[in-house]
Formats: structure tokens, sequence, C-alpha cells
């Protein structure tokens, strides 16, 4: 039976201000003691688990519900966001705000994408992990920098202790005895049992998420993680505790939704389908949470039948799922530099991004608009909005399409290097801004060196992600450029910049000629598709492997969240047709309406790409419309989409089943359909609470299909 809530703006929603809570409060920590944040942030955690309110309600299975939650946002907005600002000034020039103005790039500190080492968190408890941190602090001997991290560390840890007996002690007096005993026992043990399995993960959660404020963006590879504490002689009792697991993490709220992996393989190669992962699957499909997400890792091995399953949940609305090919996403890995060992137990995080075991990602640190370096080719680096000059004069009117190519090369590069300069700049802050001791006590190898893996860059991989946002709007306008220019002769260089100034006016017939009937990435174009290829290749040598100011290197991504939206509309209009203002194409996929050719086309060019050369994602998204995957023919034909994408190397792949009359109704009544839920990006959203413009693009979407 259908899970019905009552539908509630998300204006409502974020309507949580209390100048009395513990969010105001907690502003007293802004300023920073000493040289960096181990001090001040372990002060804060200290004061926070020692004042958080503590409540059970109907929903609480496993832990309890506290003033922290009401919208699933750590206190680090009102702490960390004014300690930045403050920090950034000494390396934000004037070409940094134009840069950031124009939405040519956007930066942030990243503090909010992490996996902790879930394997240790489960294996060891927190009577264990605690454990590692005091051994570790008695070896470190007169070692004062060592000093500052463990008596950051070990603050945190006395006050976790403190909290969680508070915790048990609430849940006795509120009859939870179910969750009294278990967090007693681990005060003083690892999880024996299912139940004690589940819990940890939300202990854990809470003292890193929500009282460090280190955002965690995945339980990891819960069926396994799990899989040891499993009785299979218990499997209703397992289906009930998976059932109220997916509740209660859903019941946080995570507009970006909280996700976990299913499946892998192990170091021999085995596929780590279980008991579990079909359990994870049937719940997920009856309850159909709208922030909750799994992350399916698909190897050559996967039963088929378990495919299909979450094929089918996401034809019927549970559609927050992606699908991950395990061997690309090692191989990937590999090329970055991560050691081979660490590939096998890498983790998913966020949206797509993976990371190997040891590896900070900071994947959504730096992201640059690809087709704005389009703009600045044929615009004399020069912005088409401001007139400021963003990028580089270019010195030739292009007499022939490589020179074109190659000026466009010039503008991205130029792109490129200023976001590694600017983010170095803001990275070689870190130690003033956060520190994450929870988060790096996971790790042995952090630990037993004594630094933080953020005020220190204590990780074994101190990595950081570069997105590349708009693919196909480039390739589609350099096709346009080649064929207009150059190969037609229809406009001259200087006629198709001017006319691209004026947002295509007076030449309407021209731009819907190109925008409709013109090769396109998405269709299967083999020499439209050897193009993206090729600037992929060429975006991954100005990013990977480069060092950054932590230690580690860049790594590229090649998804684009909403930022399409953000960057589209600071964009002038571009060759492809595109309108200035418009947004730019959705993660790796075509530009939207280019996909003429269907699912096989659109598959064809995204996995003619190099997926290694984007450690940090390539996405597919696939739109199919709900009469397309009805019965059981329908699901044969998704799943042969799903086998042909991930038998082609494809990185990760997700689906849209769109209906246009359910979405023309849920716009014009919102209160009726408080479930519909269509997947924006890496996670899903409630349409009523999307802006117009974006369920207008839904609806058009679904009536292409």
């Amino acid at each position: 039976m259908e899970n019905k809530k009552k539908f509630i703006p998300r204006s409502e929603l974020m309507k949580n201000k209390d100048p009395n809570n513990l969010r105001e409060k907690v502003r007293k920590f802004i300023p920073i003691d000493g040289k960096d944040a181990l001090k001040t942030d372990a002060e804060m955690t200290e004061f926070i688990l020692d004042n958080c309110e503590i409540r059970f309600t109907d929903t609480n299975t496993f832990f309890c519900t506290t003033d922290l939650m009401k919208d699933n946002y750590p206190q680090y907005f009102e702490v960390l966001q004014p300690r930045f600002k403050y920090e950034f000034e000494d390396f934000a020039d004037e070409h940094y705000h134009d840069l950031i103005n124009t939405k040519t790039l956007e930066m942030r500190f990243d503090f909010g994408h992490t996996c902790p080492n879930w394997k240790d968190v489960i294996t060891l408890g927190f009577v264990g992990l605690r454990d590692r941190v005091e051994k570790a602090a008695r070896n470190a001997g007169d070692d004062a920098e060592k000093k500052r991290f463990f008596d950051a560390a070990l603050l945190q840890y006395n006050a976790a202790e403190r909290f969680i007996a508070r915790a048990a002690k609430e849940a006795e007096k509120a009859g939870k005895r179910e969750i009294a005993k278990g967090l007693s026992n681990l005060l003083v043990s690892a999880p024996k049992n299912l139940f004690e399995g589940f819990q940890m993960l939300l202990l854990f959660h809470f003292l890193q998420h929500f009282g460090e404020q280190t955002w965690i963006r995945t339980f990891g590879r819960i069926d396994s993680l799990l899989y040891p504490l499993y009785d299979a002689s218990g499997k209703d009792e397992a289906r009930r505790l998976i059932n109220a697991f997916i509740e209660e993490i859903n019941g946080h709220g995570m507009s970006e939704n909280q996700p976990f992996a299913l499946g892998g393989s192990d170091g021999n190669g085995n596929d780590l389908i279980n008991d579990l992962s079909y359990m994870f699957i049937d719940e997920y499909k009856k309850i159909k949470p709208p922030y909750v997400k799994i992350h399916i890792i698909c190897t050559k091995k996967t039963p088929g039948d378990f495919l299909k399953s979450a094929l089918d949940g996401i034809r019927n609305g549970a559609n927050s799922i992606c699908f991950f090919g395990d061997d690309i996403l090692k191989r990937s890995l590999l090329r970055l530099g991560i050691d081979e060992k660490d590939t096998v137990d890498y983790h998913i995080d966020g949206c797509y991004e993976c990371g190997g075991y040891g590896e900070l990602t900071s994947p959504a640190t730096g992201r640059i608009s690809i087709a704005k370096a389009i703009e600045l080719a044929l615009n004399d680096g020069k912005d088409t909005f401001t007139g400021c000059q963003l990028g580089l004069p270019v010195e030739n009117t292009p007499e022939t399409f490589e020179e074109f190519y190659a000026e466009f090369l010039r503008q991205l590069e130029y792109i490129a290097e200023s976001a590694k300069k600017y983010i170095g700049g803001m990275e070689q802050k870190y130690p003033r801004l956060h520190a994450g001791p929870f988060f790096t006590s996971t790790f042995a190898e952090s630990v037993e060196k004594g630094v933080d893996i953020f005020a220190g860059f204590g990780a074994k991989y101190n990595n950081t992600s570069i997105c590349g946002i708009g693919l196909a709007t480039a390739i589609d306008s350099l096709m346009a450029v080649k064929k207009l220019v150059y190969d037609d002769k229809t406009l001259s260089f200087d006629e198709l910049s001017e006319l691209m100034r004026n947002n295509w006016a007076g030449r309407e017939n021209l731009r819907l000629t190109v925008k409709n009937k013109f090769p396109k990435y998405g269709m299967g174009d083999a020499a439209v598709d050897a193009y993206a290829a090729k600037l992929v290749e060429e975006l991954a040598g100005m990013i990977n492997a480069v060092p950054n100011a932590k230690g580690g290197v860049y790594r590229l991504g090649l998804h684009s969240i909403t930022v399409r939206w953000i960057m589209g509309k600071a964009l002038g209009a571009t060759p492809d047709g595109r309108l200035a203002g418009e947004s730019t194409s959705l993660n790796t996929g075509a530009s939207f309406g280019a996909d003429r050719e269907g699912a096989l086309g659109h598959i064809l060019s995204v996995t003619t790409l190099d997926a290694t050369y984007a450690p940090n994602s390539v996405t597919l998204d696939l739109d199919l419309h709900s009469s397309a995957v009805k019965g059981e023919n329908g699901l044969e034909a998704m799943y042969a989409t799903l086998c042909t994408y991930l038998g082609r190397d494809g990185f990760s792949v997700h689906y849209n089943v769109l209906d246009t009359e359910a979405l023309r109704a849920a716009q014009k009544k919102p209160e009726d359909y408080p479930n519909l839920q269509v997947r924006v990006c890496g996670w899903n959203y409630l349409f009523a609470n999307l802006a117009r413009e974006a369920q207008d693009e839904y609806i058009m979407r679904s009536e292409r299909e």
C-alpha cells in the first residue's frame, strides 16, 4: 500500500528559525581559537552533544530524534560560512569575483561529501574506535601536533560517551527498551546483531554528521557491512529492521537524499549481492521514500532478477536508484593513481562520486562551465552580459575549425587554471575552517599519523574534484560552428559572433534548423561522438593528477547537478541553438531534445567517452515514458538498456519514467500528488516542490518520449 503523506510546500519546511534553539547558540563558536580549527570545533562538538535535546517518537526504532535534525542541515552553515567569508578575502581578487559572478566557475569548501570507513565503524564499534584513538595517543610521545589532534578527538569521544549514556536513559524513560539496551551495549562492545548494526550506523551518523558537522553522504555498502550480523533463520525480523531503517533515515528529510550502496565485488572478483540486498530493494519498493536513494554496484555476475527488481521499483515510483559499473569505476581510480588494493573497497558518496579506500574526494569543491569557453572563444574572451574580460583575448580570427577548436581549448584551460588557482588558495585555509576527528578516527592510517583529515590533510589521498558543466552544450556548439562557419559557410566567424551576442535575433528559422536538424551528441553520430571523447580527454589532461594544495591531486567529474540551471542563466546564446539564459545540458548526457535516436543512440554516444578520465562521474540520464515500460516486455526493455550501457563500460546511469498526464495534474493540484518524485540529478525531488520552470521542463521531456 502506498505510503501517503500530507503535502507540505518546501517554503514551509524551511521555517525553523528559533533564536533560542541550539542552532543559534552554537554561533558563539564562529571565532577560531589558536592556529587551526581543532580546539574550537572539538569544543563546539562537545557543546552540541552535551546540550542537544533528546526525544523519541513512534518512528524511532534504532535511535533518538534531536533538535539538530529539523531539516538535516548541520550547524556548519551558521558557523563555517562566516569563517569562510573572513578567510577567503586575501586570495579573492577582482578576477575571482568576475568568474564567480558570471558563473564561469563555482567553488566552495567541501566538508560535506564524506564516507567514513564504515567497515571499522561496524567491526570495532564506538568503543573500539575510541580505544584505537586512546592507544595512538599513548604512543604519540611528546609530539605537540599529534597531541593537539588526540586531545580534540578524545574530547569529542568523551562527550559522545556522555551523550550515548544520556540517550539510553531517555530511551528507557520513553519506553523504548530495545533502543536503550542497544545503546548501553554499544558503550561496551561492537554490534553483535543486526539491530545493533543498524543502530551503530545511525549513532555514528549522528555523531559525525550532526555533532561534528562533517556531512556523511552514504552509509556505504550496507548489504556487505551488515551481512556478518545477519541470521538467515530470521528473515522476517531482518525485513522488519530494514524497513524501519529506511523509514528512519527518510525521516531526516535530506533534500539531496541519503544514499547507501548494494552489491559490488570483493578482491577475488566475487559478486557481493546477498539476501540482504534483495530485502533492501523489496522494502524500498514498498516505502517509496522521497529522501533515500540507492547506489547499485553492478558486476558481470550481478543476478539479473535482482536488477530487474530494482528496475521494476523505478517504473513504479521507487525511482531514486542509480546503477554503476564496478569494473570501470575501479579502472578510473587506478588511472588517477589510487593503489590497486584501495580500489577494491571503493565508495560512492553523494550523487555519483567514487573514491578509493582512504581517499578524501571533496567532490563538490569546484565546478567550471565548459560551455562558457565557447562564448569566450567567440567573444574575444569577454562575457556576453557584462562585457568583462573573463578569459584570454582572441589574438587572430580562426581561419579553420581546427584553429577555432584550439582557441576553445585555450579558453577552457584558462578557466580550469583559474579554478585550480582559487581552489588552492581556499584549501590552504582548511586548517582554520574545520576539523573532523570523528571522521578521521575511522581510518587507522590517519589515526596512526595523528593528523586530522581536514585540519591537517591526514587522509591517505587528499584529493579535490572539479566538475565540468555543460559537456553536450559545448560539443553541439562546436559542431554547429564547424558546419555553419567552416563547412557550409552559412555565416562568417564575425557574423556568428554578432548573432550570439544578439541572442539569435532575426534568425529564428536558422536557430530552429540548428537546434532540430544538425547532428548532435546523444544521437549515436560517430563523428560528433569522436569530438566529445577527444574533449573529455583534453579536459582530463588539464585537471587529473595535477597537484592540489593539500598534498593530493585534482580529479575530473562530468555531472552537473542543479548547477546547469545556475550556469545556464549566466551564459549567453550558444551556436547549438540554445538561447541566452537557458539551462545547459544535464550531466554527461545529451542536450534537452537532442537524443532523437532514442535510448540506444544516447547510450552509444555516452559510452564513446572513456569514463576512466572522469573518476568523479560520467552519468547518463535516460528518460522513458511510462507507456514504454509497462508489463513484462517493458521491464525487459529497461533491462536491455541497462545491460547495453554497462556492457559498453558505462560509468553510471539512472532513469526517469515520466507520465505527461500525471505531471500536468500534479502541477495543477500538488496536494493530490504528495509522493510524486522525479530524478533531478543524483537525487529525487518531490515534483510539487520544484520551481515552475523545472516542472515545465519535465513535462516537455515526458511529451517527447
